[in-house]
């Protein structure tokens, strides 16, 4: 998680920014897996360069190896979540088209209103998310 990892850089009451951004960036291009939850009205844009560098991994973009298709490369596997009640698949428009280009986008609205509820949701979504890890990562 990258909030767990943005500890690492504040040191003497001082933030490293700098290393914060190098260090996701090397975080997403070196992943097997990224995992994207695209909640909200809009995917938060540390989320979308995270998964944009993925992409540029996947690719093969800078690498000089050129993907004549997507669904040969298999490094990394990007995986987007939307847990968001309020759209449907079919009429989505909160997320931006780009992310058409994960692996595999999970929609599993959240339709829950107790502690019960969300520990079982969240572990059905979780076995989901493990489930597109293992039919998708070669």
């Amino acid at each position: 998680m990258p909030q767990e990892e943005a500890v690492k850089f504040f040191k003497d009451g001082k933030f490293d920014l700098r290393a914060v951004i190098e260090n996701c960036a090397k975080q997403a291009s070196q992943s097997h897996v990224v995992v994207a939850n695209l909640d909200g009205p809009d995917a938060d844009s540390g989320t979308a360069v995270e998964v944009g560098i993925a992409l540029w991994e996947k690719l093969g973009i800078g690498s000089g190896e050129k993907v004549q298709n997507l669904s040969d490369w298999n490094k990394p596997l990007v995986i987007c979540v939307r847990t968001d009640f309020r759209t449907v698949p079919d009429q989505e428009v909160g997320i931006n088209g780009m992310f058409g280009l994960a692996d595999k986008i999970i929609y599993k609205p959240a339709f829950v209103t107790t502690a019960e509820e969300m520990d079982k949701f969240y572990k059905e979504l979780s076995q989901e998310i493990d489930a597109a890890i293992k039919t998708n990562l070669k």
